[in-house]
Protein backbone atom coordinates (compact mmCIF):
# COMPACT_ATOMS: atom_id res chain seq x y z
CA UNK A 1 0.00 0.00 0.00
CA UNK A 2 2.92 2.37 1.21
CA UNK A 3 4.33 2.27 -2.06
CA UNK A 4 1.65 2.96 -4.25
CA UNK A 5 1.00 5.83 -1.93
CA UNK A 6 4.64 7.02 -2.65
CA UNK A 7 4.24 7.07 -6.40
CA UNK A 8 2.68 10.40 -6.87
CA UNK A 9 5.33 11.74 -4.40
CA UNK A 10 8.28 10.07 -6.41
CA UNK A 11 7.51 11.29 -9.20
CA UNK A 12 5.89 14.45 -8.76
CA UNK A 13 9.06 16.32 -10.04
CA UNK A 14 9.27 14.74 -12.87
CA UNK A 15 5.58 14.57 -14.28
CA UNK A 16 5.13 18.67 -13.00
CA UNK A 17 8.55 19.25 -15.59
CA UNK A 18 7.19 16.92 -18.43
CA UNK A 19 3.71 18.57 -18.59
CA UNK A 20 4.34 22.04 -18.81
CA UNK A 21 5.33 24.46 -21.41
CA UNK A 22 9.24 24.14 -22.90
CA UNK A 23 9.20 28.37 -22.71
CA UNK A 24 7.74 28.09 -18.71
CA UNK A 25 10.79 29.61 -16.83
CA UNK A 26 9.92 27.65 -13.65
CA UNK A 27 9.57 24.07 -15.57
CA UNK A 28 13.20 24.60 -16.97
CA UNK A 29 14.48 25.77 -13.53
CA UNK A 30 12.39 22.68 -12.20
CA UNK A 31 13.70 20.83 -14.85
CA UNK A 32 16.80 21.62 -14.59
CA UNK A 33 17.43 21.21 -10.77
CA UNK A 34 16.19 17.54 -11.05
CA UNK A 35 18.60 16.70 -13.44
CA UNK A 36 21.56 17.99 -11.80
CA UNK A 37 20.32 16.21 -8.06
CA UNK A 38 19.88 13.10 -10.24
CA UNK A 39 23.49 13.03 -11.18
CA UNK A 40 24.81 13.01 -7.37
CA UNK A 41 23.75 9.36 -7.57
CA UNK A 42 23.98 8.61 -11.46
CA UNK A 43 23.03 5.03 -12.76
CA UNK A 44 23.08 3.65 -9.25
CA UNK A 45 26.77 4.22 -8.71
CA UNK A 46 28.31 6.19 -5.75
CA UNK A 47 27.60 8.98 -4.32
CA UNK A 48 29.48 11.56 -5.86
CA UNK A 49 32.56 13.06 -4.18
CA UNK A 50 31.04 15.11 -1.03
CA UNK A 51 32.60 18.65 -2.39
CA UNK A 52 30.78 17.72 -5.83
CA UNK A 53 27.37 16.68 -4.02
CA UNK A 54 27.66 20.44 -1.70
CA UNK A 55 27.80 22.17 -5.02
CA UNK A 56 25.11 20.23 -6.39
CA UNK A 57 22.86 21.04 -3.30
CA UNK A 58 23.89 24.47 -3.27
CA UNK A 59 23.20 25.44 -6.82
CA UNK A 60 19.49 23.25 -6.33
CA UNK A 61 18.61 25.71 -3.26
CA UNK A 62 20.01 29.02 -5.12
CA UNK A 63 18.31 27.88 -8.28
CA UNK A 64 14.99 26.84 -6.34
CA UNK A 65 13.96 29.79 -3.84
CA UNK A 66 12.36 32.06 -6.79
CA UNK A 67 10.89 28.56 -8.41
CA UNK A 68 8.93 27.62 -5.11
CA UNK A 69 7.45 30.94 -5.02
CA UNK A 70 6.37 31.30 -8.82
CA UNK A 71 4.28 29.28 -11.03
CA UNK A 72 1.63 26.95 -10.70
CA UNK A 73 0.78 24.97 -7.24
CA UNK A 74 1.91 22.44 -8.96
CA UNK A 75 5.00 23.89 -9.40
CA UNK A 76 5.60 24.94 -6.13
CA UNK A 77 4.94 21.74 -5.15
CA UNK A 78 7.71 20.16 -6.75
CA UNK A 79 10.13 22.60 -6.05
CA UNK A 80 9.78 22.72 -2.29
CA UNK A 81 10.28 18.97 -2.65
CA UNK A 82 13.66 19.19 -4.66
CA UNK A 83 14.20 22.12 -1.96
CA UNK A 84 13.65 19.05 0.61
CA UNK A 85 15.80 16.69 -1.00
CA UNK A 86 18.46 19.16 -1.32
CA UNK A 87 18.64 20.93 1.88
CA UNK A 88 18.57 17.14 3.13
CA UNK A 89 21.38 15.94 1.07
CA UNK A 90 23.45 18.92 2.30
CA UNK A 91 22.22 17.90 6.23
CA UNK A 92 23.23 14.10 5.21
CA UNK A 93 27.01 15.66 4.05
CA UNK A 94 27.47 17.27 7.43
CA UNK A 95 26.21 15.48 9.67
CA UNK A 96 28.47 12.40 7.82
CA UNK A 97 31.39 14.83 8.51
CA UNK A 98 31.03 15.66 12.11
CA UNK A 99 30.17 11.84 12.95
CA UNK A 100 33.52 11.13 11.45
CA UNK A 101 34.89 13.48 13.57
CA UNK A 102 33.25 12.07 16.05
CA UNK A 103 34.78 8.99 15.38
CA UNK A 104 38.46 10.46 15.72
CA UNK A 105 37.78 12.32 18.97
CA UNK A 106 36.60 8.72 20.21
CA UNK A 107 39.90 7.55 19.32
CA UNK A 108 41.39 10.09 20.92
CA UNK A 109 39.19 9.64 23.98
CA UNK A 110 40.47 6.19 24.09
CA UNK A 111 43.89 7.22 24.70
CA UNK A 112 43.03 9.82 26.76
CA UNK A 113 41.52 6.92 29.01
CA UNK A 114 44.83 4.66 28.63
CA UNK A 115 46.78 7.86 30.02
CA UNK A 116 44.21 8.40 32.79
CA UNK A 117 44.57 4.73 33.64
CA UNK A 118 48.02 5.00 33.98
CA UNK A 119 47.75 7.85 36.06
CA UNK A 120 45.59 6.02 38.69
CA UNK A 121 48.29 2.78 38.01
CA UNK A 122 51.32 4.68 38.10
CA UNK A 123 49.67 6.54 41.39
CA UNK A 124 48.77 3.45 43.24
CA UNK A 125 51.89 1.61 42.03
CA UNK A 126 54.14 5.36 44.15
CA UNK A 127 51.61 4.79 47.06
CA UNK A 128 52.28 0.89 47.27
CA UNK A 129 55.93 1.29 46.80
CA UNK A 130 56.50 4.59 49.43
CA UNK A 131 54.04 2.28 52.15
CA UNK A 132 56.88 -0.93 51.84
CA UNK A 133 58.66 -1.07 55.01
CA UNK A 134 61.56 -3.80 55.26
CA UNK A 135 59.31 -5.67 57.26
CA UNK A 136 56.18 -5.91 55.74
CA UNK A 137 56.63 -5.19 51.74
CA UNK A 138 57.61 -8.48 50.41
CA UNK A 139 53.81 -9.41 51.90
CA UNK A 140 52.60 -6.39 49.74
CA UNK A 141 53.92 -7.00 46.85
CA UNK A 142 52.73 -10.73 46.83
CA UNK A 143 49.43 -9.52 47.54
CA UNK A 144 49.56 -6.99 44.67
CA UNK A 145 51.17 -9.15 42.18
CA UNK A 146 48.03 -11.49 43.24
CA UNK A 147 45.41 -8.79 42.24
CA UNK A 148 46.96 -7.65 38.95
CA UNK A 149 46.54 -10.83 38.18
CA UNK A 150 42.91 -11.15 38.73
CA UNK A 151 42.90 -8.23 36.79
CA UNK A 152 44.42 -9.23 33.78
CA UNK A 153 42.78 -12.35 33.56
CA UNK A 154 38.93 -10.33 33.62
CA UNK A 155 41.03 -8.08 30.85
CA UNK A 156 42.11 -11.33 28.35
CA UNK A 157 38.15 -12.72 28.93
CA UNK A 158 36.53 -9.55 27.89
CA UNK A 159 39.02 -8.70 25.24
CA UNK A 160 37.98 -11.96 23.65
CA UNK A 161 34.24 -11.18 24.02
CA UNK A 162 34.75 -7.77 22.23
CA UNK A 163 36.53 -9.71 19.53
CA UNK A 164 33.52 -12.19 18.87
CA UNK A 165 31.25 -9.22 19.15
CA UNK A 166 33.01 -7.26 16.59
CA UNK A 167 33.17 -10.44 14.19
CA UNK A 168 29.68 -11.04 14.02
CA UNK A 169 28.60 -7.09 13.29
CA UNK A 170 31.14 -7.27 10.46
CA UNK A 171 29.39 -10.47 9.06
CA UNK A 172 26.65 -8.33 9.10
CA UNK A 173 28.33 -5.33 7.66
CA UNK A 174 29.76 -7.07 4.02
CA UNK A 175 26.31 -8.82 3.83
CA UNK A 176 24.37 -6.00 3.66
CA UNK A 177 26.38 -4.08 1.94
CA UNK A 178 26.69 -6.69 -0.79
CA UNK A 179 23.18 -6.89 -1.31
CA UNK A 180 22.73 -3.10 -1.23
CA UNK A 181 24.69 -2.80 -3.62
CA UNK A 182 22.95 -4.80 -5.85
CA UNK A 183 19.70 -2.84 -5.24
CA UNK A 184 21.66 0.19 -6.45
CA UNK A 185 22.62 -1.30 -9.72
CA UNK A 186 18.82 -2.44 -10.59
CA UNK A 187 17.65 1.25 -9.46
CA UNK A 188 20.12 2.62 -11.86
CA UNK A 189 19.22 0.49 -14.74
CA UNK A 190 15.57 1.86 -13.48
CA UNK A 191 16.38 5.26 -13.87
CA UNK A 192 18.44 4.92 -17.45
CA UNK A 193 15.38 3.24 -18.85
CA UNK A 194 13.14 6.44 -17.46
CA UNK A 195 15.10 8.40 -19.60
CA UNK A 196 14.55 7.46 -22.70
CA UNK A 197 10.62 6.33 -21.91
CA UNK A 198 7.44 8.11 -22.04
CA UNK A 199 6.41 10.45 -19.24
CA UNK A 200 3.87 7.92 -17.67
CA UNK A 201 6.36 5.23 -18.24
CA UNK A 202 9.06 6.81 -16.82
CA UNK A 203 7.08 7.90 -13.48
CA UNK A 204 6.33 4.29 -12.96
CA UNK A 205 9.42 3.38 -13.61
CA UNK A 206 11.16 5.69 -11.15
CA UNK A 207 8.57 4.72 -8.88
CA UNK A 208 9.70 1.17 -9.19
CA UNK A 209 13.52 2.64 -8.61
CA UNK A 210 12.92 4.66 -5.66
CA UNK A 211 11.19 1.47 -4.12
CA UNK A 212 14.47 -0.59 -4.84
CA UNK A 213 16.46 2.76 -3.53
CA UNK A 214 14.33 2.61 -0.66
CA UNK A 215 15.46 -1.28 0.02
CA UNK A 216 19.27 -0.54 -0.79
CA UNK A 217 18.49 2.73 1.80
CA UNK A 218 16.81 0.27 4.52
CA UNK A 219 19.75 -2.38 3.95
CA UNK A 220 22.92 0.22 3.95
CA UNK A 221 21.61 2.15 7.34
CA UNK A 222 21.49 -1.91 8.35
CA UNK A 223 24.73 -1.71 7.61
CA UNK A 224 26.26 1.57 8.95
CA UNK A 225 24.24 0.66 11.84
CA UNK A 226 26.19 -2.40 12.16
CA UNK A 227 29.38 -0.90 10.86
CA UNK A 228 29.23 2.31 13.92
CA UNK A 229 28.82 -1.20 16.25
CA UNK A 230 31.80 -2.25 14.74
CA UNK A 231 33.62 1.24 14.72
CA UNK A 232 32.29 1.41 18.73
CA UNK A 233 33.77 -1.67 19.44
CA UNK A 234 37.40 -1.42 17.60
CA UNK A 235 38.23 1.67 20.32
CA UNK A 236 37.01 -0.47 23.16
CA UNK A 237 39.03 -3.38 21.72
CA UNK A 238 42.24 -1.20 21.27
CA UNK A 239 41.61 -0.09 24.58
CA UNK A 240 41.17 -3.29 26.51
CA UNK A 241 44.62 -4.63 24.12
CA UNK A 242 46.09 -1.24 25.93
CA UNK A 243 44.71 -2.03 29.25
CA UNK A 244 46.06 -5.95 29.37
CA UNK A 245 49.87 -4.43 28.14
CA UNK A 246 49.77 -2.14 31.03
CA UNK A 247 48.86 -5.03 33.47
CA UNK A 248 51.50 -7.18 32.31
CA UNK A 249 53.88 -4.13 32.57
CA UNK A 250 52.71 -3.48 35.99
CA UNK A 251 52.80 -6.99 36.58
CA UNK A 252 56.57 -6.85 35.79
CA UNK A 253 57.09 -3.56 37.40
CA UNK A 254 56.03 -5.70 40.67
CA UNK A 255 57.33 -8.45 40.13
CA UNK A 256 61.12 -6.93 40.11
CA UNK A 257 60.29 -4.84 42.82
CA UNK A 258 59.70 -8.42 44.70
CA UNK A 259 63.22 -9.83 43.64
CA UNK A 260 64.69 -6.50 44.52
CA UNK A 261 63.12 -6.75 47.91
CA UNK A 262 65.55 -8.42 49.40
CA UNK A 263 68.86 -6.38 47.83
CA UNK A 264 67.50 -2.92 49.60
CA UNK A 265 64.37 -0.87 50.60
CA UNK A 266 65.63 2.21 48.97
CA UNK A 267 65.24 0.51 45.46
CA UNK A 268 61.44 0.49 46.09
CA UNK A 269 61.30 4.21 47.02
CA UNK A 270 63.42 4.78 44.33
CA UNK A 271 60.91 3.13 41.88
CA UNK A 272 57.86 4.70 43.55
CA UNK A 273 59.72 8.63 42.52
CA UNK A 274 59.48 7.45 38.79
CA UNK A 275 55.94 5.88 39.35
CA UNK A 276 54.91 9.84 40.51
CA UNK A 277 56.88 11.12 37.90
CA UNK A 278 54.84 9.20 35.06
CA UNK A 279 52.13 9.82 36.99
CA UNK A 280 52.73 13.16 36.56
CA UNK A 281 53.42 12.83 33.05
CA UNK A 282 50.45 11.07 32.15
CA UNK A 283 48.21 13.51 34.14
CA UNK A 284 49.67 16.12 31.85
CA UNK A 285 49.30 14.49 28.52
CA UNK A 286 45.60 13.50 29.58
CA UNK A 287 45.01 16.92 30.41
CA UNK A 288 46.50 18.11 26.87
CA UNK A 289 44.23 15.40 25.19
CA UNK A 290 41.32 16.68 26.62
CA UNK A 291 42.04 20.20 25.81
CA UNK A 292 42.59 19.44 22.18
CA UNK A 293 39.06 17.39 22.51
CA UNK A 294 37.18 20.14 23.76
CA UNK A 295 38.30 22.80 21.46
CA UNK A 296 37.34 20.43 18.49
CA UNK A 297 34.15 19.94 20.24
CA UNK A 298 33.43 23.43 20.63
CA UNK A 299 34.38 24.52 17.79
CA UNK A 300 34.49 22.41 14.38
CA UNK A 301 32.18 19.93 15.35
CA UNK A 302 29.25 22.07 17.07
CA UNK A 303 29.44 23.82 13.67
CA UNK A 304 28.86 21.07 11.45
CA UNK A 305 26.07 19.88 13.78
CA UNK A 306 24.68 23.02 13.97
CA UNK A 307 24.90 23.41 9.84
CA UNK A 308 23.24 19.99 9.46
CA UNK A 309 20.34 20.26 11.60
CA UNK A 310 19.90 23.68 9.91
CA UNK A 311 19.61 21.94 6.74
CA UNK A 312 17.59 19.18 8.24
CA UNK A 313 14.97 22.38 9.83
CA UNK A 314 15.19 23.69 6.14
CA UNK A 315 14.12 20.60 4.81
CA UNK A 316 11.19 20.38 7.37
CA UNK A 317 10.20 23.54 6.11
CA UNK A 318 10.38 22.88 2.32
CA UNK A 319 8.10 19.90 3.08
CA UNK A 320 5.66 21.64 4.85
CA UNK A 321 5.46 24.35 2.05
CA UNK A 322 3.83 21.15 0.05
CA UNK A 323 0.32 21.32 -0.61
CA UNK A 324 -1.42 18.66 -3.42
CA UNK A 325 -4.79 19.28 -3.97
CA UNK A 326 -5.52 15.50 -3.86
CA UNK A 327 -6.28 13.46 -1.10
CA UNK A 328 -3.86 10.63 -1.50
CA UNK A 329 -0.99 13.38 -2.56
CA UNK A 330 -2.14 14.95 0.93
CA UNK A 331 -1.40 11.85 2.48
CA UNK A 332 1.63 11.16 0.70
CA UNK A 333 3.13 14.38 1.88
CA UNK A 334 2.13 14.22 5.29
CA UNK A 335 4.23 10.86 5.00
CA UNK A 336 7.24 12.64 3.72
CA UNK A 337 7.27 15.68 5.58
CA UNK A 338 7.17 13.22 9.10
CA UNK A 339 10.22 11.16 7.66
CA UNK A 340 11.91 14.80 7.34
CA UNK A 341 11.13 15.37 10.70
CA UNK A 342 12.07 11.89 11.80
CA UNK A 343 15.67 12.41 10.25
CA UNK A 344 15.69 15.76 11.93
CA UNK A 345 15.36 13.93 15.26
CA UNK A 346 17.59 11.09 13.95
CA UNK A 347 20.44 14.18 13.48
CA UNK A 348 19.70 15.38 16.85
CA UNK A 349 19.69 12.06 18.34
CA UNK A 350 22.95 11.54 16.86
CA UNK A 351 24.17 14.82 18.36
CA UNK A 352 23.02 13.63 21.69
CA UNK A 353 24.80 10.56 21.69
CA UNK A 354 28.24 11.92 20.85
CA UNK A 355 27.42 14.26 23.79
CA UNK A 356 26.77 11.01 25.90
CA UNK A 357 30.11 9.78 25.35
CA UNK A 358 32.09 12.77 25.78
CA UNK A 359 30.17 12.56 29.48
CA UNK A 360 31.37 8.74 30.14
CA UNK A 361 34.98 9.98 29.46
CA UNK A 362 34.52 13.25 31.91
CA UNK A 363 32.57 11.30 33.83
CA UNK A 364 35.80 9.06 34.11
CA UNK A 365 37.96 12.10 35.01
CA UNK A 366 36.18 13.15 37.48
CA UNK A 367 36.14 9.40 39.29
CA UNK A 368 39.55 9.01 38.63
CA UNK A 369 41.84 7.65 41.93
CA UNK A 370 43.58 9.37 42.89
CA UNK A 371 42.02 12.85 41.68
CA UNK A 372 43.28 14.12 38.83
CA UNK A 373 45.07 17.72 38.82
CA UNK A 374 42.92 19.40 36.72
CA UNK A 375 39.48 18.38 38.46
CA UNK A 376 38.43 21.58 38.04
CA UNK A 377 38.50 22.34 34.64
CA UNK A 378 37.14 18.80 33.84
CA UNK A 379 34.05 19.40 36.34
CA UNK A 380 33.45 22.75 33.49
CA UNK A 381 33.71 20.72 30.61
CA UNK A 382 31.15 18.27 32.08
CA UNK A 383 28.46 21.21 33.00
CA UNK A 384 28.38 22.46 29.73
CA UNK A 385 28.46 18.57 28.41
CA UNK A 386 25.18 18.35 30.43
CA UNK A 387 23.37 21.55 29.53
CA UNK A 388 24.33 20.56 25.54
CA UNK A 389 23.12 16.90 26.05
CA UNK A 390 19.50 18.38 27.42
CA UNK A 391 19.53 20.24 24.45
CA UNK A 392 20.14 18.14 21.93
CA UNK A 393 17.86 15.64 23.47
CA UNK A 394 15.38 17.93 23.91
CA UNK A 395 15.32 18.56 20.45
CA UNK A 396 15.48 15.08 19.63
CA UNK A 397 12.00 14.37 21.56
CA UNK A 398 10.76 17.56 19.78
CA UNK A 399 11.19 16.08 16.48
CA UNK A 400 9.90 12.60 16.97
CA UNK A 401 7.38 14.09 18.66
CA UNK A 402 6.26 16.10 15.70
CA UNK A 403 7.07 13.27 12.98
CA UNK A 404 4.88 11.11 14.95
CA UNK A 405 2.21 13.47 14.71
CA UNK A 406 2.86 14.03 10.95
CA UNK A 407 2.64 10.51 10.03
CA UNK A 408 -0.65 9.49 12.30
CA UNK A 409 -2.32 13.12 10.64
CA UNK A 410 -1.48 11.48 7.36
CA UNK A 411 -4.56 8.98 7.92
CA UNK A 412 -2.89 6.16 6.68
CA UNK A 413 -3.37 2.45 8.25
CA UNK A 414 0.05 0.83 6.26
CA UNK A 415 2.03 -1.27 8.62
CA UNK A 416 5.14 -0.11 8.10
CA UNK A 417 3.82 3.89 9.00
CA UNK A 418 2.66 2.22 11.91
CA UNK A 419 6.31 0.25 12.48
CA UNK A 420 7.55 3.90 12.22
CA UNK A 421 5.24 5.29 14.82
CA UNK A 422 6.26 2.08 17.08
CA UNK A 423 9.71 2.80 16.53
CA UNK A 424 9.16 6.68 17.51
CA UNK A 425 7.41 5.78 20.62
CA UNK A 426 10.20 4.28 21.65
CA UNK A 427 12.58 6.79 20.83
CA UNK A 428 10.65 9.32 22.55
CA UNK A 429 10.49 7.08 25.84
CA UNK A 430 14.52 6.96 25.33
CA UNK A 431 14.90 10.74 25.46
CA UNK A 432 12.29 11.63 27.70
CA UNK A 433 14.17 9.00 29.86
CA UNK A 434 10.89 6.56 30.33
CA UNK A 435 10.80 3.05 30.66
CA UNK A 436 9.77 1.54 27.52
CA UNK A 437 6.41 0.72 27.16
CA UNK A 438 5.07 -2.26 24.86
CA UNK A 439 1.33 -1.19 25.50
CA UNK A 440 1.74 2.71 24.24
CA UNK A 441 -1.15 3.28 21.69
CA UNK A 442 0.47 4.52 18.70
CA UNK A 443 -2.19 4.04 16.20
Amino acid sequence: MLSRMLLPAAALAVVTVAGCDKEDSVAVTLASVERELASAHAGGAAAAPPAMRQDIYNNAVNSLQQASREGSQAQKDAASLLLAQAHSGMAQIESSEATELENRLLERATRLRAQLDLYSSQSALASALASIDPAEERAALEQAVSQVDVRLSDAQQARRALQEESGWHQEAVDANATEARKLRAMAGELRARALDAPATEAAELAADAYEVEREAAALETESSRQGAEVEKIEPRLTEQDRLVARLNEERTQLTEALRRVDLRVQDARQQAQEARAAARAAADEALAMLDEIESLRAGELTELWSQAVRHAQSAVSAMTQVRPSESGARSTAAILRGEAQHRLGEMNAAKARGVERYLVLLDAISNATPTVPFIDQARAFESRAEAALLESGQAAADAFEQAAGTYQSAGVRDQEIRDRLERLQRMLQEAAGMPDDADANVG
